[in-house]
């Protein structure tokens, strides 16, 4: 048969939980972030320009760290059928 596999997903605040972790400690990271003012999934997000690029860079920088595989980020700049 097959071998068991364990999974684990995590809803918490991305950047305190990804720095709590240790470096490569993580399979995989699938990630839609909000964005501009196209997503805000309801948090009422209002960041833009370089205020939203200064908001994600800190937030890839820890999921590469704490990644030892694949990273996915879906951002995409329109959104349509809104």
């Amino acid at each position: 048969m097959g071998e068991t596999v364990s999974t684990t997903c995590v809803t918490a605040g991305c950047l305190d939980w990804m720095r709590g972790q240790p470096d490569n400690s993580v399979d995989l990271i699938f990630t839609s972030p909000p964005y501009e003012d196209q997503r805000t999934y309801g948090i009422n997000f209002g960041m833009a320009g370089m205020g939203w690029v200064d908001w994600m860079i800190v937030r890839v920088i820890e999921m590469c760290r704490v990644s030892r595989g694949l990273v996915f980020i879906n951002a995409r700049s329109i959104v349509t059928g809104k």
